[in-house]
């Protein structure tokens, strides 16, 4: 497991920083070879991309160690759907006209929001995809569901695992950790977390959180 870790970590944290790091040096040595505006401020916003790349990997990291060491800390309260939903742009929703509040902790189910249409956009990039939600009595279900080229048969009992990368993965498809710390995530919170084989077209992953009760 260790060296599995770093050689993924040491991987994953290479490639942004070389990004970062041409970036930076075509910025300073600007005086030998000047640059255009819009050349300057691309240069700029792709190493402040890869910085926040950077940040993604880091706390991925930090989170599977705190899940591992049972040192998470979960704070939970009920919750809106359409607030947890909030991070998705409003053209991708697709939700009831009611829902009943479910209980986690607000900030680590963003969390694995955030990752899960970070999959989306990798796998799937400009193509549209959905965000649902549905009440199932004593949970409430979101799935996410992409247009991208889906998994194979053979890899679906695969997606969860660490440092797992599927075989169509692009080349900036991160540390394989993602899929994984959702799963640590979402059942530390009493829910669970799957990849919907029954979709045509695409990657659906859907996940419960228990309903809110007084």
């Amino acid at each position: 497991m260790q060296s599995a870790l770093i050689n993924s970590v040491s991987h994953d944290l290479r490639i942004p920083l070389v990004s970062i790091m041409g970036a930076l040096q075509a910025v300073r040595d600007e005086h030998e070879m000047p640059l255009e505006a819009d050349d300057r401020k691309a240069l700029v916003e792709n190493a402040l991309g890869e910085a926040h790349r950077l940040n993604r990997i880091v706390g991925n990291l930090l989170q599977m160690s705190q899940l591992d060491a049972g040192f998470l800390r979960i704070t939970g309260q009920p919750q809106d759907v359409q607030d947890l939903l909030s991070i998705v742009p409003i053209a991708n929703l697709r939700l009831p006209e009611e829902l009943p509040l479910v209980h986690c902790d607000f900030l680590l189910t963003q969390q694995v929001l955030f990752n899960l249409l970070d999959n989306a956009r990798k796998y799937a990039p400009n193509l549209p995809f959905e965000v649902a939600a549905e009440d199932q009595g004593d949970f409430v279900m979101i799935s996410v569901h992409d247009q991208g080229p889906g998994v194979a048969e053979a890899e679906r009992d695969k997606v969860f695992e660490r440092f797992y990368r599927a075989k169509n993965s692009p080349a900036e498809s991160g540390s394989g950790l993602g899929l994984s710390i959702c799963q640590g995530l979402i059942e530390a919170q009493g829910g669970r977390i799957w990849l919907d084989a029954g979709v045509e077209r695409g990657a659906r992953i859907c996940f419960t959180l228990p309903v809110a009760r007084p």
